[in-house]
């Protein structure tokens, strides 16, 4: 028991470093943004539209009969994103539409996610040096960094959030109560109110949960089924409030391209975030990095059996969200990578940082605390 306790706080002394860097790094940067801050493209008209609402209290009253009423059919584009819109209130009534403290919302938003990622790493496979490895390659958003900073993209950053929040939730070591059962569902209502992408999170939480160890598979069951319950009455409803159930910018009619996009726009974002941003280099060359790292990592799944459980599952869910988050654009007339649809990348860009992470972990062994 002693010598476990000495583990312990052997391994916290050794965290408080990249504990300190990483604050630093995040407030350095925070205060970079805050002075360089501007309102771009759709920033300035979304934030003064929620400004123009009158006082806070109209305008969070005009939110809600937004949110509560059902769009005209023939309204397009058709969005249902009742936290994206909810960060403008908090933007112009809380903030004054100033587009330093704007800027600073998404970028804690950023931040949060990143840190909360690095804990779930940790929580899978008990490795600090893993731990850090996943946060910091988070904070660095790389090809997805449209997402952390234009304002007008958050809501992607909130479905990210949503969904590492409901895992963390759901992978927990401690029993899955009906009160943390209620904190998974709200995390993942969460992701669907930030943005379409969101909705993706049901699949990959109720299978994680499908894998948690501890609990009777009847239980496991039972948690998947309430959470397959609680989202589909949330895709209901927005169906009632949009009159379609896919919406979007335009109507895009659905065809058997779907199946054939999906795995080319996962594979392209993959390559996308392993050169750390698109800039010049040719589609051609993402698709084919993205496919050499895609299956790197599938191999190391299959190939990998000596690894532990821990960095494995993390390499599974780091894939998985990698192929459910960019799923919703596949066969849209959304073309990723490119200059106005980066942002879709940001789930896909946690989601190869958690597999990079359970990769290290495995090459790193059994040092970690969870091994102490």
């Amino acid at each position: 028991m002693h010598e476990t306790v000495g583990a312990h706080d052997a391994g916290s002394r050794a965290d408080r470093l990249p504990r300190l860097i990483t604050f630093v790094l995040i407030a350095g940067v925070g205060l970079w943004l805050a002075a360089n801050a501007v309102y771009l493209a759709d920033d300035y008209g979304l934030i003064t539209e929620a400004h123009r609402g009158g006082s806070a209290l109209d305008a969070l009253r005009h939110w809600f009969e937004l949110h509560v009423t059902p769009q005209p059919e023939a309204t397009w584009p058709k969005f249902y994103r009742p936290a994206w819109s909810f960060s403008y209130l908090v933007d112009a009534h809380v903030f004054g539409c100033q587009p330093a403290a704007s800027a600073l919302l998404s970028w804690a938003l950023h931040a949060t996610t990143a840190w909360w990622a690095g804990r779930l790493c940790l929580q899978l496979t008990g490795s600090t040096a893993a731990r850090w490895f996943v946060t910091w390659l988070c904070l660095s958003p790389g090809a997805a960094q449209q997402a952390v900073f234009w304002i007008a993209a958050r809501g992607t950053v909130l479905a990210a959030l949503g969904t590492v929040l409901a895992l963390v939730v759901a992978l927990a070591a401690a029993p899955l109560t009906w009160r943390r059962l209620a904190a998974v569902c709200a995390f993942v209502l969460l992701a669907a109110a930030g943005n379409e992408v969101g909705l993706m999170a049901l699949p990959l939480v109720a299978g994680a949960i499908l894998l948690r160890p501890g609990e009777s598979r009847r239980e496991r069951c039972i948690t998947a089924a309430v959470l397959v319950l609680v989202t589909a009455a949330w895709v209901c409803w927005r169906r009632v409030m949009l009159g379609c159930w896919v919406g979007g910018y335009v109507p895009v009619p659905s065809s058997g391209a779907f199946l054939i996009a999906w795995p080319f726009t996962c594979l392209t974002g993959t390559g996308a975030l392993a050169v750390f941003g698109h800039g010049p280099v040719p589609s051609g060359w993402l698709l084919a990095v993205g496919a050499i790292v895609f299956t790197a990592f599938g191999a190391f799944l299959v190939i990998g059996r000596a690894a532990p459980r821990g960095a494995r599952v993390q390499v599974l869910l780091g894939l998985a969200m990698i192929v459910m988050l960019l799923a919703p654009f596949a066969g849209s007339n959304f073309r990723i990578p490119s200059d106005t649809n980066d942002r879709s990348l940001y789930p896909a860009h946690i989601g190869w940082a958690l597999a990079a992470g359970g990769v290290l972990h495995a090459a790193l062994g059994s040092t970690s605390l969870a091994a102490s």
